[in-house]
């Protein structure tokens, strides 16, 4: 499916395009040395992923997070209530993945174009 990046992307059933996430940890961001539970869900309900970091190798973790975001197209919607915030610094500073607020509504995490 493509998606015409300079719209909100919804798919052929009107549903919205994305996924949203929440991690839970051992303590607020800059004292916090664990990832206790993250949960991702697309925005339509149709799938999810749940994982529990401190039981994975690190590099698990960030693959199991990359492979979900990049089984979204370019430009799909990332919803979350403290992203900016918290949950994206805690995923840079325990699991490396490097995040990038752009132009024009368009983010990134780490390759991957989003908004």
């Amino acid at each position: 499916m493509s998606i015409d990046t300079n719209k909100i992307p919804i798919d052929e059933q009107g549903n919205y395009i994305g996924y949203t996430f929440d991690l839970e940890c051992d303590e607020l961001y800059l004292a916090c040395t664990k990832i206790w539970y993250g949960h991702f869900r697309s925005l339509d309900g149709s799938r999810s992923l749940s994982i529990h970091p401190f039981q994975l190798e690190q590099e698990e973790s960030y693959r199991l997070i990359m492979e979900w975001a990049n089984s979204f197209p370019d430009g799909a919607l990332v919803v979350t209530f403290n992203g900016l915030s918290y949950d994206q610094f805690v995923l840079w500073k325990l699991l490396g993945i490097n995040f990038r607020v752009g132009k024009a509504g368009f983010d990134w995490i780490e390759d991957k174009k989003v908004q």
